[in-house]
Formats: structure tokens, C-alpha cells, sequence
């Protein structure tokens, strides 16, 4: 009896560390990126060892290899962690509606933002690429945008959020989701607190009021895709635009060298943006609150 009891002890403890926020955040992550580099690994090695090196059939089999791997490799993560559902991944009619939306606010944002510069004179077109690579890019956005708002907003602005609630895990996600991009070249802490605070508070905002990533997915790549593979900004050396422009003046206006994200056009648009959607949030009493105002006292 008593060997069953310390037994228990240490099984009990171990349960409880898996349930800290921080360990499921971890745990959610290396999940995702651990799953998708060894199937995108085993995908390449197959396609290598089949000799299939055309990139016309190669690439859109390791895009839906890594694309599904990130999916069911989130889905496992909660089936296993939380004994439910991954609902906020749900694909249905629903969710492609609300990627339809997503993008369509993406469209009009950077439409505004690219108005806006061309208008100011800071922004033109000098010429249409001959070989534009919109296949690949396409494949290329949707993909990055999808692993980043798996890991960003379902993994750990959703798990802060059942702890903490909305507000202080709007700040943490936002913070780390701005300052990640510090990783990047070109990135300056005035580039990243700008997308801590025009982007964090817009995803956060758009998740809490939908309760879903498919409305952030859509305005993710619809933004990324039409920054980097229609109008070009000179960023990623590799890609081929549909278009070769040119972006001339202030970087704090136009964002060089990092990217449109960068510049104080954005900064209003995308600010003004959240604000709205956390707006909407308070009015549909969608905003979480910490779990010991939830809990109530014995």
C-alpha cells in the first residue's frame, strides 16, 4: 500500500509539471517543428531516392508533406495535452470563410499601406518580371504563415490566454512575436517593437474574436504574398516578383531594408486595425479572464 502511495507521488508531481503553461508551450512547439522537419526530411529523401529532382512535382509534395504535418502534429499535440478537439484548426466551410475575410483585410491593408507610399512618391513600378515564380511563392507563404500562427497564436497566445487571460497574454505573445524577428537580418529594435504592436495586438485580437487561426492565416499570406511576390519589396533575394519595383525615401516611412511591417504607414494601418478588432472583442465579451478570477474561493 504504502509503495503504491510514493508511487503515485512522483506520478502525480510529473502530471502537474506537464500541466504549467510553459511546458505545454515547449512541449506544443518542439511537437510541430520536430514532427515537420522529420516528414519534410523523409519526403525529400524519398523524392531523392526515386530520382525525382523536377521542381514542378518535388515542391508541392514537400509543401503538402510539411503542411500537414504542422496540422496533425498540432492536432495530436491537444488530442494528448487537453483530451479534445483541435477546433481551433477545424477545416470546414466555416474556416474558409473565414480565410476569404482574412485575406481580403490583408488585400485592403497593404493595398492602403502601398497607396499611401505611391501617393508620398516613395514608391514605383519599373518593370513586370518575365519569369515570375507565383507558384512557388504561393506554396512558400502559406506555408510560413501557417507554422507561425499554429505556433504564435494556438500554442502560446491560447495556453497563456486559459492561464492568464487575454490582456497580459496579448503583451507576452506580441512581445515574442515581434522580437522573434530579430532573428532576421535587417531587423532593428524599432522594426520589431512596431510589429510587437501593429501585428501582436491584430492577431491576438483577430483569434479572440474568432476563435480560430484562419482568419490570421488569410490576412498572414495575402500580406507576405503580396509584399514579396507581387509588388517585391527587396527583401528575400531568392524569389522573383511579378513585379520589379522601386521604394525610395525615409526607411521609417517605407520600411527598408526590412519591410513594409517596418514603416510608420504600417504601424498606423496595422494599429488602427487591431484596435478595432479588440474592440469588437470587448463588445462580444469574447475576452478571457485570468484562471483565479474564473476559480472561485472555497
Amino acid at each position: 500500500m504504502g509503495t503504491e502511495i510514493q508511487t503515485q507521488r512522483p506520478l502525480h508531481a510529473l502530471w502537474r509539471l506537464f500541466g504549467l503553461p510553459i511546458i505545454q508551450i515547449i512541449i506544443g512547439i518542439v511537437i510541430v517543428n520536430v514532427v515537420t522537419f522529420i516528414f519534410r526530411s523523409a519526403a525529400q529523401a524519398i523524392l531523392s531516392a526515386l530520382a525525382v529532382e523536377h521542381s514542378t512535382f518535388k515542391s508541392p509534395v514537400v509543401f503538402i508533406v510539411r503542411f500537414l504535418t504542422v496540422y496533425y502534429g498540432y492536432a495530436l499535440f491537444v488530442r494528448i495535452s487537453e483530451k479534445r478537439k483541435a477546433d481551433e484548426i477545424a477545416i470546414d466551410r466555416k474556416s474558409l470563410g473565414h480565410v476569404l475575410s482574412g485575406s481580403a483585410v490583408g488585400v485592403l491593408a497593404i493595398g492602403v499601406v502601398v497607396a499611401v507610399l505611391w501617393i508620398l512618391g516613395f514608391f514605383s513600378v519599373v518593370s513586370v518580371n518575365d519569369s515570375p515564380t507565383v507558384f512557388e511563392d504561393i506554396m512558400f507563404h502559406s506555408f510560413f504563415a501557417f507554422i507561425q500562427d499554429v505556433v504564435f497564436i494556438a500554442i502560446l497566445f491560447r495556453i497563456l490566454e486559459k492561464s492568464f487571460g487575454t490582456w497580459l497574454s496579448m503583451v507576452v505573445a506580441s512581445v515574442i512575436f515581434g522580437f522573434q524577428h530579430l532573428l532576421y537580418p535587417g531587423q532593428t529594435l524599432l522594426s520589431a517593437s512596431a510589429q510587437t504592436i501593429e501585428v501582436g495586438i491584430l492577431f491576438c485580437s483577430l483569434y479572440v474574436v474568432t476563435r480560430r487561426i484562419w482568419t490570421i492565416f488569410g490576412f498572414h499570406f495575402a500580406w507576405n504574398f503580396i509584399q514579396y511576390a507581387v509588388i517585391g519589396f527587396p527583401v528575400m533575394k531568392d524569389s522573383h516578383p511579378l513585379l520589379v519595383a522601386q521604394f525610395s525615401g525615409p526607411a521609417i516611412i517605407t520600411g527598408s531594408p526590412v519591410g513594409l511591417e517596418a514603416s510608420l504607414v504600417t504601424f498606423v494601418v496595422g494599429t488602427g486595425l487591431g484596435l478595432f478588432f479588440l474592440r469588437k472583442a470587448i463588445v462580444l465579451k469574447k475576452l478571457v479572464e485570468p484562471r483565479r478570477k474564473r476559480i472561485p474561493r472555497a
